[in-house]
């Protein structure tokens, strides 16, 4: 009689044969890589830079190069002017036909090679404003290997539902990623967090590969500390979520494998609150590559529909390019009155529920960033933690 195969929990629960260990840099041959694909500066005047950002709810906090050096808000993801087809097509068939306040001070800066941390509540497209730079860091890349694997991209939520939501927003921006010169047959977008065994988990990893890695920091510790995974070759490492994985307690599997990536990589922190030992974090990270350029972003998220995260937004964006077949019918007094609160219900972030040990339970419906309603609600209210 054979032995009893291990259920998903126990495989995960096993542990192995961690390892802890630091990797001295100066010993290790890595491959060049490019960070910046576009000039990092502005030609607009403080006053000009000034009134867009705040048309936009948007808050310089702090750039090591100067206030006069951001990078203004975008008007359209084509005026970047390096964006492959592949790229345009996809934001375009997930209806996103400008970008968010978010990700339109996030994307000049991130695509010049910038750290970055950006500071705002949930639904405000903060996915996008990674995932877009995280595209043109692979395909800048020579194709994955048995000898030189992936990821090229790491990207460390809070929850295993979040990283799993992070994970499908990656693979529609990757949909057309076919058409790109380097990697003829795609890029890939993996999640090791979620439902799966370990030996599933590794199977997907080594059978095609993985571009950018999705997960927890505990799940990605777990595998990493196993030899199951190399962080060798990736160059953007993201944190999303990361006020909410330190109230977790993940500092210490995020600080060490951030050890495990190379020191010169790009870093990029998505938080909805800002606390002082979230600010130590991320200049211990991004310490490397360079201070980060700061900002806070509190604009409303349906501002430019189809342009965030959020799910409301991208449901009005396709209601609108689709021909109205059916009109609507009118509601009965009752129902009249019902429908404002019941849509004030409805946009009040998920709340409750104690996560897992691997952070399973999220806490919010937002790519792992739901907050609590209070920090949410004082966040919108343009109520910004201490400045660093």
């Amino acid at each position: 009689m054979g032995a009893k195969r291990k259920t998903a929990e126990e495989e995960w629960a096993d542990p192995g044969a961690d390892k802890s260990y630091e990797i001295d840099w100066s010993e290790q041959l890595r491959r060049p890589f490019k960070r910046g694909f576009v000039p990092y500066g502005s030609d607009a005047g403080e006053g000009e830079a000034q009134k867009k950002r705040r048309s936009l709810g948007l808050e310089l906090v702090e750039d090591p190069a100067g206030e006069d050096a951001t990078p203004l808000p975008l008007d359209s993801f084509e005026e970047l002017g390096v964006l492959p087809p592949w790229v345009l097509d996809a934001l375009r068939d997930d209806f996103r036909y400008e970008p968010s306040p978010l990700q339109a001070q996030a994307l000049p800066i991130a695509l010049a090679g910038q750290n970055l941390v950006a500071v705002a509540p949930p639904g405000r497209g903060q996915p996008g404003a990674y995932l877009v730079p995280a595209a043109l860091h692979v395909d800048d890349q020579p194709p994955l290997t048995d000898e030189d694997p992936g990821p090229v991209v790491l990207v460390l939520a809070s929850t295993q539902e979040a990283a799993t939501k992070i994970t499908e927003e990656a693979t529609a921006l990757l949909s057309h990623s076919a058409r790109s010169a380097r990697h003829p047959d795609g890029m890939r977008a993996v999640c090791v967090s979620g439902g799966g065994t370990r030996s599933e988990k590794m199977k997907e990893l080594s059978s095609k590969g993985a571009h950018i890695v999705v997960g927890t920091p505990k799940r990605v510790h777990d595998m990493a500390s196993k030899e199951q995974i190399s962080l060798l070759r990736v160059t953007m490492l993201v944190l999303d979520g990361a006020d909410k994985m330190m109230d977790l307690g993940f500092e210490g599997e995020m600080r060490e494998l951030a050890g495990w990536v190379r020191p010169e990589r790009q870093t990029a922190v998505f938080a909805a609150t800002w606390p002082k030992t979230l600010h130590d974090l991320a200049r211990n990270l991004c310490f490397a590559g360079g201070d980060p350029v700061r900002f806070n972003a509190k604009g409303n998220p349906k501002a430019a529909a189809g342009g965030g995260a959020d799910p409301e937004a991208k449901a009005a964006a396709k209601e609108k390019a689709a021909p109205k077949v059916k009109a609507a019918a009118k509601p009965a007094p009752a129902a009249a009155k019902a429908a404002p609160a019941a849509a004030k219900a409805k946009a009040a972030p998920a709340g409750g529920g104690e996560p897992a040990e691997d952070g399973a339970a999220a806490a919010g419906g937002e790519a792992g960033l739901g907050e609590e309603p209070e920090a949410a609600a004082a966040l919108a209210a343009g109520d910004f933690p201490e400045e660093w």
